[in-house]
């Protein structure tokens, strides 16, 4: 019995062909897809990363403003028995609220987080007047957006 050579016409060898080439064009389709949702996940990511930079900025300057406040409180004459809590209730910037030594306060970092903030004010006159108790960032549950 002799041998029958197996010979590929140029039919398949094209039609081989043409399935490699369909093949790399959907796989080069394929990743030029995951390309553009990497840059919109990256935009996301740097937006999210400057308001949280603003924020903690924000809250750096609502804390100078503090500072500067409890210096003119501390500078002015005042009844020696009263607390420094009630001298300064009238005084805080708004959106801030002390409680006992605790002043605390909210920085909007976008519409989905919030800066939570909190300083212990002294009656010191030197330089640890205020100092941070909390500066935690804080999602708020439910309010994911998906754009």
């Amino acid at each position: 019995m002799g041998r029958k050579e197996l010979h590929i016409g140029p039919g398949a060898a094209s039609l081989l062909l043409v399935a490699v080439v369909v093949s790399m064009g959907v796989l080069a389709l394929m990743a030029m897809m995951d390309v553009r949702t990497d840059v919109r996940m990256t935009e996301r990511s740097e937006q999210a990363v400057v308001a949280q930079y603003d924020a903690s900025a924000k809250a750096e300057r609502d804390l100078a403003q503090l500072d500067a406040v409890v210096a003119q409180t501390l500078a002015e004459e005042h009844d020696e028995d009263a607390a420094l809590d009630e001298l300064l209730e009238d005084r805080l910037p708004e959106g801030m609220e002390i409680e006992d030594d605790i002043v605390s306060w909210d920085v909007e970092v976008s519409g989905t987080s919030v800066l939570h903030c909190a300083a212990r004010v002294s009656e010191d006159t030197g330089t640890d007047r205020v100092t941070w108790v909390t500066h935690r960032f804080e999602s708020m549950v439910g309010a994911v957006s998906m754009d």
